[in-house]
């Protein structure tokens, strides 16, 4: 789930769906939904993108991402830096200042 207002949440789901040749994901824009899914809120879509798998697992923010480099294959490489110990503290206060900024630096509306 991503959010279907922000111009940097749909550039990076264009180039993820460009380069997830087997089609593997499907990105829904949670501006879309009448409802939350269940286990989540408005507010907690606001700030955090999520993935969740096929049998309902759950990840949010910079572990969404990592996530996601496991089941997008160009992106394989990355996943064995972003499994590092460490990266997911830096990954989440990366992840955390672009989410918090994101309407003033990439004219993102909600």
């Amino acid at each position: 789930y991503y959010d279907g207002w922000c111009s940097l949440c749909i550039g990076i789901v264009k180039i993820l769906e460009f380069l997830d040749i087997p089609g593997t994901v499907t990105y829904y824009s949670y501006r879309n939904l009448k409802m939350p899914p269940t286990g989540l809120s408005w507010e907690k879509l606001e700030r955090n993108a999520y993935l969740v798998t096929s049998k309902g697992n759950r990840y949010q923010g910079f572990f969404a991402f990592r996530m996601l480099t496991l089941r997008v294959p160009v992106f394989l490489i990355l996943t064995p830096f972003l499994w590092l110990p460490g990266i997911s503290t830096f990954g989440k206060a990366i992840y955390r200042w672009v989410s918090d900024n994101r309407d003033r630096l990439f004219a993102c509306g909600s």
